[in-house]
């Protein structure tokens, strides 16, 4: 069916997908939306603002970003639908197709050089595709089947010439690139990290390709692919010394039947030196069978390329490893769009549509806020439900994997029945192509007289021709003796080459006779190997129904277990949430805790200053008491001292009476002696006296400095007991305080926690598509945004406008929608074409490897020297930096530069660091505009998609 003009096809499939309004049913975007819902485990993030939204549209629909007055009409436009009718323009836009090819070129040829098919003929090729609105599948056809003998088809023969046809090399990349699956640690046994990847699948693809080869057209001087009748795929595992062999199979169903031609009478055109080998069956061709809609794998890995294209990750990532244990993020989903684009027949504009006006599409990438996590109790009962879901299909995956290995014996038990007949028929097949040796060197040697014979016949007609004129000139002049010798060596001549050719033609006719009979031998043996083959054909029934039986509860083990992961995942993720929520709650516990832990430090420390105090006053009160004590010992001393002499006075005075009495018995009466014993006693008495007075003294300066000495004692104790209170409280002090460290330690450990569990809960999140994962701009798009934004494509739009103006006149087609869209499209690729080196130059720094996936961020020191001191970006940035420079307003051409390159409007803070820099610079403000461009160029903000 023809597909419709690139202007109608806005049309055709807006009417296509506004079906289900009309008939009032749930839009695919609503779908979407509502079983993303269903299966999160927790809040999505707000819808991203205008300007997030239409930059990231114009990247992802036209990988570029937005003009600056396409950024401020949108920015402006109030009405609700303003992102639906954006949607829909672009869609329509030729830039669509133009980075949809570059999107196509990227997943098919993964940046591989240039061999056999230029990249202009081949981006060119997907150009006109994508234009056109040829479907994926319909592409896939032709890349499939394409051999590069037909012009127009050629360039998809790029997928196999480049890879010089290489069997290994194309099955890995038709697995991973059309199927999503990495099948290459399968070739040797079964996958060792990945169960359900085993040796037969990647022999089912194997066959499919082992047959073709490279061919050098040396009269076209190019390469082709032709295509050998004969090759096996056979197959043993190293591991277990399983063997078999395997025909065509597509990922997820059985072999393919193929028709059996007889030995002899498999070519089209059969191989020969320089002759390219056309078999009557290709089973390249097969692969077709894969772009019905039949096949799920096929369908699965386009839909999930789609969805990793618009949202940076698929639903299965990576998009290449379809697996059990791999599972997608929904199923659902990912069944709901591939039903989808099946039933729009892979027009990927119709799919992408839809996923665009998702809520999941135009989500922010910021995640969500943490208040709106759901209860302690939803998340709880999650749980539960999960791991009675999870333990329900361990059991019934089990089951599954018992009949999956009960079924693997069959198949071994029926390829050992068949050995015999299998080996039989090989024998039999191995000695008819041994047998066939007398008959392709009849046929060469044939072939070798007929080429020789028909440069005879050449000779002789030639020669003939010759000797005619000769005689008929002989008769115009017949007294020539010249002529008449010339005459008769074309004569000689002739007669020799038809000798010749006699001699050659019985050759021919004995060679030919040859020939005949050794056909006929060899067809005798031909006719034992097709006997052969039908015996061996009648035998493989078991080992087909085997196979068969194989496959299927491989699929049911494989749906099973991606069930069990599915379920895993989600319990996973609700104990994600769960632990969150147990950190947030004991942050809280020990933010609550925080309080008393202070309040406690501080009484403690309270106590310990009062009991300081308290030791300072018992300190003061020993010292007094002890400078009390010293006091009245002293006093007690000079007491004691003061009595000793008055004793001894007064015995003095005493032993002074004795001997004075002693004197008057000796002398009685003596009148001197009497008076001084008078006066001695007299003094004696009064000595006494004060003897005794200095005893009392003495007595009380004893008791008081007893009491002094007791007041020490006691200070000295109520110190102790003040200084051992003192200790304790600061002891209790210290054990507060470390309380509160301690405390504070497993608040900042609970914290920092929580925050890591956060990060994981929102990448979870984020893989659910509950808020907008982050995604680099590919090379393309960083070099096409940053010749947007410094005015480098305007510059090459209207040299390309100009250049198809010669062919094709605005003039004559601005009454024609149709044809004013194709001159639009021709526009657009001429400025691909003008500027193709620029993004081939962006790939080198920032593309991964030829042959590998191209999906992966990584920064390089290369990057860093390419965006800062490359010559390429460096000079464009006088393009934007004089056209800020002409504006008056400062404010406004801040506004213009943040607009031109991160496709927003400045913040007040920027605006305002904007003028700043400018500040100053009036004498080289040119160059400032230039430094604040690069700066947004170089900047994270414009190198990644969010």
């Amino acid at each position: 069916m023809p597909r419709p003009p690139h202007a109608l096809w806005l049309v055709v499939w807006m009417v296509f997908v506004s079906w289900d309004a009309v008939l009032g049913q749930e839009s695919l975007a609503a779908r979407i939306d509502r079983l993303l819902a269903a299966g999160q485990t927790g809040p999505a993030s707000p819808l991203a603002s205008d300007a997030e939204f239409i930059r990231r549209l114009s990247l992802d629909l036209r990988g570029t970003i937005p003009t600056a007055a396409e950024v401020r009409a949108f920015l402006d436009d109030q009405t609700p639908q303003k992102r639906e009718t954006l949607i829909d323009r672009w869609l329509n836009d030729p830039q669509f197709s133009l980075h949809w090819a570059d999107v196509l070129h990227v997943m098919l040829m993964e940046r591989r050089p240039d061999k056999h098919v230029p990249y202009a003929e081949w981006i060119k090729y997907l150009q006109n595709s994508c234009q056109q609105g040829k479907p994926w599948n319909q592409l896939a056809r032709e890349i499939f089947t394409a051999d590069g003998t037909d012009p127009n088809l050629r360039p998809a023969a790029k997928f196999w010439l480049d890879r010089d046809a290489e069997p290994h090399i194309l099955t890995r990349d038709i697995g991973r690139i059309f199927f999503g699956m990495d099948v290459q640690c399968a070739q040797c046994h079964d996958h060792p990290l990945i169960e359900h990847y085993i040796q037969a699948d990647y022999y089912g693809l194997f066959a499919f390709v082992n047959r073709t080869v490279l061919f050098n057209d040396e009269t076209q001087k190019k390469m082709l692919l032709g295509e050998r009748a004969e090759g096996d795929a056979d197959y043993k595992s190293v591991f277990t010394g399983d063997a078999s062999r395997s025909r065509p199979r597509l990922p997820g169903g059985i072999e393919l039947p193929e028709p059996h031609y007889p030995l002899g009478d498999e070519y089209v055109v059969a191989p020969k030196e320089k002759v390219r080998p056309v078999p009557k069956h290709s089973r390249r061709a097969m692969l077709v069978a894969a772009t019905d809609g039949s096949n799920p794998a096929f369908n699965r890995n386009f839909a999930n390329r789609i969805w990793a294209i618009l949202f940076g990750r698929g639903l299965v990532h990576p998009v290449d490893l379809h697996h059990p244990h791999n599972p997608p993020t929904s199923p659902e989903v990912l069944d709901l769009i591939t039903q989808e684009l099946v039933a729009a027949n892979f027009d990927h504009r119709v799919l992408i549509r839809q996923l665009l006006l998702t809520h999941a599409y135009q989500r922010a990438f910021d995640p969500p806020a943490a208040d709106t996590l759901p209860t302690t109790a939803h998340v709880a009962e999650q749980i539960a439900a999960r791991a009675h879901t999870v333990a329900m299909l361990k059991q019934a995956a089990e089951t599954a994997r018992t009949a999956q290995s009960d079924a693997y014996e069959a198949v071994k038990a029926a390829l050992k029945a068949l050995e015999a007949p299998d080996k039989a028929y090989r024998e039999a097949h191995q000695a008819a192509v041994a047998a066939r040796k007398p008959v392709t060197d009849a046929e060469a040697a044939l072939d070798k007289t007929q080429a020789q014979l028909a440069t005879q016949q050449a000779v002789v007609n030639a020669l003939s021709e010759a000797a005619s004129k000769a005689a008929e000139a002989v008769k115009l002049a017949p007294n020539d003796a010249e002529l008449k010798q010339a005459s008769g060596v074309f004569a000689d001549k002739l007669q020799t080459s038809k000798t010749q050719l006699e001699a050659l033609q019985k050759t021919a006719a004995d060679q030919l006779a040859a020939l005949e009979q050794a056909k006929a031998k060899w067809g005798e043996v031909v006719q034992a190997a097709e006997a052969a083959y039908q015996q061996y054909l009648a035998a493989t029934p078991p080992w087909e129904e085997a196979k068969a039986k194989w496959f299927a509860t491989r699929e049911e083990t494989a749906r099973i277990d991606a069930q069990v992961q599915v379920a895993s995942i989600q319990e996973r993720g609700w104990q994600q949430v769960a632990g969150y929520t147990n950190k947030l709650a004991e942050v809280a516990r020990l933010d609550e805790a925080l309080p008393a832990a202070r309040a406690a430090v501080a009484a403690a420390q309270q106590a310990v200053a009062q009991q300081e105090t308290e030791v300072a006053g018992k300190t003061s009160a020993v010292v007094a008491a002890e400078q009390t004590l010293t006091t009245t010992a002293k006093a007690l001393d000079m007491a004691r001292t003061d009595h000793q002499a008055r004793l001894g006075l007064a015995q003095t005075v005493a032993d002074a009476v004795s001997k004075t009495e002693a004197a008057l018995q000796q002398l009685p009466g003596d009148a001197e002696l009497t008076a001084a014993l008078d006066k001695l006693k007299a003094s004696l008495a009064g000595l006494v006296e004060q003897a005794k007075v200095a005893e009392t003294t003495a007595a009380a300066k004893q008791a008081e400095h007893q009491t002094a000495s007791s007041q020490v004692e006691v200070a000295r104790q109520q110190l102790g007991a003040a200084t051992a209170e003192l200790a304790a409280r600061k002891k209790r002090a210290d054990e507060a305080t470390a309380a509160e460290a301690q405390l504070h330690e497993q608040l900042a450990a609970v914290r920092a926690d929580a925050d890591t569990a956060w990060l994981e809960l929102t990448e979870a999140w984020s893989q659910q598509f509950l808020s907008r994962p982050v995604k680099p701009l590919t090379p393309e798009q960083l070099a096409w945004s940053t010749m947007e934004a410094c005015g480098i494509v305007e510059q090459y739009r209207l040299s390309a406008d100009a250049e198809i103006e010669k062919t094709v006149p605005k003039a004559d087609v601005q009454t024609d929608a149709a044809k004013l869209a194709h001159r639009q499209f021709l526009v657009a690729q001429k400025v691909r074409e003008m500027l193709a080196g620029i993004p081939a130059t962006f790939a080198s720094f920032y593309g991964n490897g030829p042959g590998q996936t191209q999906d992966q961020f990584f920064a390089t020191a290369d990057q860093a020297l390419f965006v800062s001191n490359g010559s390429t970006i460096r000079s464009w940035l006088p393009g934007l930096g004089n056209r800020l420079n002409g504006m008056s307003d400062a404010a406004q051409a801040a506004e213009e530069l943040y607009v031109s390159v991160l496709s927003r409007r400045p913040t007040d803070g920027e605006r305002a660091q904007v003028q700043n820099y400018l500040a100053g610079r009036e004498n080289d403000r040119e160059a400032a505009w230039q430094e604040l461009v690069w700066a947004l160029l170089a900047s994270a903000e414009f190198r990644f998609n969010h």
